[in-house]
C-alpha cells in the first residue's frame, strides 16, 4: 500500500493507526497505537506501545507493550511484548513477554515469559516453554468434551508449573502439578501431586541434571 493511502488511516494526531474494514501494507508499521476492527495483513514490522485487534491479524512481527488479540492472528516471525493477551487463535514463531494470558489455541516453537497461562478450547502445539510461573488447562466450560484431546508441547521448564490434558516429552519443575489427563515423558522436580489420572513415565527428584530416576 503507498504511503497516501496509508496515511488515510492515521489520526490527526498521528499517534493512532485505526483501520475498520480491511487493510493490507507492504511496509513496516510503527506508531503508538494501532486499533483493527476487521482484518489487517503487513508483510513488514509491527512497532507499537498497544495493538489491539478485534477480528483477523497476519503480519511478519510484532513488537507492542501491550498486545491484545479477539480472534486470530498468525505471525511469521516473533511477537514481543510486555502483556499479551489472545482470546481465541494464536499461531507465532515465537513470544517473548512478560505475561501471556491466552484462551483458545496457541500453537509456536517457543515461548519465553515470566508468567504463562493457556486455557485451550482445541488442540495447541508448542516446542518449549520457560517461564517462573506455568498454568496449562483446558477450558472448564468444554472440559467434558476433551477426552482423548491434548494440549502438546516438547519441553516446559519453569518455577511452579501446573498441567492439565498437557502431553509433554519433558516437563523441569521446582513444583508440579500432573493433573488430570497428562501425558509426561520425563518430569525433573523438587516437589511434585500427580493425579491418578495421569502418566508419567519417568521423575528425577531434586535439582535439574541429578536427583534419583524413578520409573512408573
Amino acid at each position: 500500500m503507498s504511503t497516501e493511502k496509508f496515511e488515510k488511516y492515521m489520526k490527526e494526531d498521528k499517534s493512532v493507526l485505526k483501520i475498520a474494514g480491511s487493510a493490507s501494507f507492504e511496509r513496516d508499521i510503527e506508531t503508538d497505537f494501532v486499533i483493527v476492527s476487521g482484518s489487517l495483513k503487513s508483510t513488514g514490522i509491527l512497532k507499537a506501545k498497544v495493538l489491539k485487534v478485534a477480528g483477523s491479524a497476519s503480519l511478519k512481527e510484532i513488537n507492542a507493550d501491550e498486545i491484545s488479540i479477539a480472534g486470530s492472528a498468525k505471525v511469521q516471525g516473533h511477537l514481543t511484548g510486555n502483556s499479551v493477551k489472545v482470546a481465541g487463535s494464536l499461531k507465532a514463531e515465537g513470544i517473548k513477554c512478560r505475561e501471556l494470558n491466552a484462551a483458545g489455541s496457541v500453537s509456536a516453537s517457543n515461548i519465553e515469559a515470566e508468567k504463562v497461562v493457556i486455557k485451550f478450547s482445541s488442540d495447541g502445539t508448542l516446542g518449549s516453554i520457560r517461564a517462573d510461573i506455568i498454568k496449562i488447562y483446558p477450558e472448564r466450560r468444554l472440559f467434558p468434551f476433551f477426552k482423548g484431546r491434548k494440549f502438546t508441547a516438547k519441553e516446559i521448564r519453569g518455577k511452579d508449573v501446573s498441567l492439565i490434558e498437557v502431553r509433554c516429552d519433558e516437563v523441569d519443575a521446582e513444583n508440579a502439578f500432573i493433573g488430570d489427563g497428562c501425558e509426561i515423558g520425563v518430569l525433573r522436580c523438587r516437589n511434585v501431586e500427580i493425579s491418578s489420572k495421569a502418566k508419567v513415565r519417568k521423575i528425577v527428584r531434586g535439582d535439574s541434571g541429578g536427583g534419583t530416576n524413578q520409573d512408573i
